[in-house]
């Protein structure tokens, strides 16, 4: 999907980011090495989801969309992320979800 994604550096950052703010948060051995591996791909920028590494939306946005090119369309979505953490079965504790939306008007008439 990567050759797709038009602001793949951007995506990128974001989801460096994540992966390293959960494994700070929960300490966890494998997340650490998940975060290893996804920083030895190519294109992984330097400090970027880095323990003490940093990540900035462009322009100061507090929502980075996803422009990725569907059938030489350009489609912006962006997601929200829901997360548990205080369930009672041990199975969904931590459990994330992220939907995806259309972020302008083209894109949700080109999903429509």
């Amino acid at each position: 999907m990567a050759p797709r994604i038009r602001n793949l550096a951007q995506w990128r950052a974001r989801l460096l980011h994540q992966v390293a703010a959960r494994a700070d948060r929960t300490a966890d051995p494998r997340l650490r090495e998940l975060l290893t591996e996804l920083r030895s791909y190519a294109g992984a920028d330097d400090g970027v989801g880095a323990p003490g590494g940093s990540y900035r939306a462009a322009h100061g946005d507090v929502v980075v969309p996803l422009r990725v090119l569907v059938g030489g369309k350009e489609l912006s979505l962006v997601s929200m992320t829901t997360t548990t953490l205080t369930a009672g079965d041990v199975t969904i504790d931590e459990l994330q979800i992220e939907a995806f939306y259309p972020a302008d008007d083209a894109t949700a008439a080109a999903l429509r």
